[in-house]
């Protein structure tokens, strides 16, 4: 399969885009936060800003794929439609309705700031989440990146304000209005856009619906280790399996790029490609085993280096955990062509088989074996879950092709 120049060029500018702002997050803000807080309090941070990630990155990613999967059955309209404006007031109230719930129901100590704060962060991040199409529809992945330097360089001046304030949410809010500013200033028509409502309206709402489930099955599978953990073995238990998993978080957020252009290419098509899906699955493997020798080389060090508190309990997971994150690397890769190619459900079906798994296995194991029960619930569920993509749209692909051949003849 001949590689288009422009794919990979946009895949390296996905790379730096994506590590700017993983490498000032997961290299000074999170390390210094885990410095200055209590093991504690610390795990209650890393749990709320998982809910953050399960909700409205959720709910505005969905919004964002679905823009992506339906924009060519735009094209009959005029360009001036409000079918998104109004998905995305929708999202921004459930998101702000979510992130207040549920600090109330994770935080003991509240405060009318720290909620307030909170809010504010979950809703700014869904919404950046959704506004970032406006870069993939026209593959501007030069502004993508100005954008999250925007952000990394809000992040830092955040961090500032929370010294002297003490309200770690401040970090992501400043951050998040320097890039929204950049997204409104860069792409205002996009931003402002006006319109009336089309016959689509209906459809793409099912489609946020469908990608919401799956994509919040998926999320909780992410993030469902601190909120299990956090009640189970305490938030000094979350910090220890965070601290494990750091860096191996690290080299996917990096490599999470790739599933965004892939998707963003084969936006444009409407017919599968088994060609394209079989060069991705080879190559998300040998990134996979690559990168998991990288990460039992140079993990502990990175482990040693921005957790020292933390490395004597954390060390023994990592050749676990890099593992998981690793096979994870896979299942992204390959996720767009079920997204974009296969019945929607099987999203559902796929996500919720692997959370079952993880659920049932963690909650049989983590009262005896604790962290531990963890990563073996992960290192079983994960794999069941790239197997089933792989099954799946390989029968989808041969059924829709048979049924074409049935069709011409």
């Amino acid at each position: 399969m001949r590689i288009n120049k422009k794919f990979i060029a946009d895949f390296i500018i996905n790379i730096a885009t994506s590590m700017v702002p993983v490498a000032v997050m997961q290299l000074v803000i999170l390390p210094y936060l885990g410095k200055v807080m209590d093991p504690d309090k610390y795990g209650i941070v890393l749990t709320l800003i998982s809910i953050v990630y399960i909700i409205p990155q959720t709910l505005g990613n969905s919004l964002n794929n679905a823009r992506l999967i339906h924009r060519t059955q735009y094209d009959q309209y005029d360009k001036s439609y409000c079918d998104y404006q109004i998905l995305f007031g929708i999202t921004n109230f459930l998101n702000l309705i979510s992130c207040i719930v549920s600090y109330f129901i994770i935080c003991k100590q509240i405060t009318a700031f720290d909620v307030i704060f909170f809010a504010i962060f979950g809703v700014m991040w869904g919404a950046s989440e959704y506004l970032t199409v406006t870069f993939r529809l026209d593959l501007d992945y030069i502004s993508f990146l100005i954008n999250n330097i925007c952000l990394s360089v809000g992040y830092l001046v955040g961090l500032l304000l929370f010294i002297w304030s003490g309200y770690w949410q401040l970090i992501y809010i400043i951050g998040l209005l320097f890039s929204l500013v950049f997204i409104a200033l860069r792409k205002r028509k996009f931003v402002f856009e006006k319109g009336s409502k089309t016959p689509l309206l209906k459809k793409v709402f099912c489609t946020q619906c469908f990608l919401s489930i799956s994509g919040g099955l998926s999320s909780v599978y992410n993030y469902l280790d601190r909120l299990i953990i956090l009640p189970i073995l305490g938030g000094y238990a979350v910090s220890v399996y965070y601290s494990a998993t750091v860096f191996t978080k690290m080299l996917s957020l990096l490599l999470g790029p790739l599933s965004t252009v892939i998707l963003s290419y084969i936006s444009r098509n409407s017919n599968a490609d088994i060609k394209k899906f079989n060069f991705s699955l080879i190559v998300s493997v040998i990134v996979a085993v690559v990168g998991y020798f990288i990460c039992i080389l140079i993990g502990k060090y990175i482990l040693m280096l921005l957790y020292p508190q933390y490395k004597d309990a954390a060390l023994e997971y990592i050749y676990v955990t890099s593992a998981v994150s690793m096979v994870n690397i896979i299942f992204s890769m390959l996720n767009p062509f079920v997204l974009k190619f296969c019945k929607q459900y099987f999203q559902i079906i796929i996500n919720a088989v692997g959370l079952l798994l993880y659920i049932g296995f963690t909650l049989l194991l983590i009262n005896e074996h604790g962290i531990w029960g963890v990563c073996i619930a992960s290192a079983i569920s994960i794999p069941v879950k790239v197997l089933l993509q792989i099954i799946i749209f390989y029968v989808s692909y041969y059924r829709q092709k048979k049924k074409n051949a049935q069709t011409e003849n």
